[in-house]
């Protein structure tokens, strides 16, 4: 009963504070090959509280994902920030076409950024940083199991793998604020 009242305390304080906040923060940015879009509401000076979508591919991995976001600001452009969420990765092996997997799970994403308003206070505003998100799922495993003494030669078999994948997500963009 207590967890429950507490939750709900806590609800109720991001919902005013929500109600009452100085400016909404919207952002589209580009990655190294992707992109994504952040919507922050300001619920004080040092804090916002949002949501983020990326789509990022580095190398031969592709990551995803979209998060509720929590992001403070120690000086005027600068924050630090953590997300939770539903992410993925696609990773494809050059050398072997057939061999890829596909991990999903649910994840956390830190994240480091600048925040510029050149103009006046809020409007537009340019935007760069840097996610690590950090993934726990589970992805199908591929084995060739071989059949001894038939003509078949053998056969697929495929089984579930917990796996942890770090990815790195670098950004920059523009956004408006209201």
């Amino acid at each position: 009963m207590k967890k429950k009242f507490l939750l709900l305390l806590i609800l109720a304080v991001i919902i005013s504070g929500a109600a009452f906040a100085q400016n909404i923060w919207i952002t589209g940015y580009a990655g190294f090959l992707g992109g994504g879009m952040d919507i922050d509401v300001m619920l004080f000076r040092e804090l916002s509280i949002g949501f983020n979508g990326f789509y990022n591919i580095l190398f031969d991995t592709e990551f995803w994902g979209g998060s509720i976001t929590i992001k403070f600001f120690p000086v005027d452009f600068l924050f630090v920030g953590m997300g939770f969420g539903y992410l993925g990765s696609f990773d494809y092996n050059f050398i072997n076409y057939n061999d890829y997997d596909v991990l999903e799970g649910i994840g956390l994403t830190p994240e480091v950024g600048v925040r510029f308003d050149p103009g006046k206070k809020g409007s537009f505003f340019i935007h760069a940083g840097l996610k690590l998100p950090i993934l726990f799922g589970t992805k199908q495993v591929r084995n060739y199991v071989y059949n001894y003494g038939y003509s078949s030669g053998g056969y697929y078999n495929y089984e579930e793998v917990s796996e942890t994948r770090f990815g790195f997500v670098p950004y920059a963009g523009i956004g408006f604020a209201f």
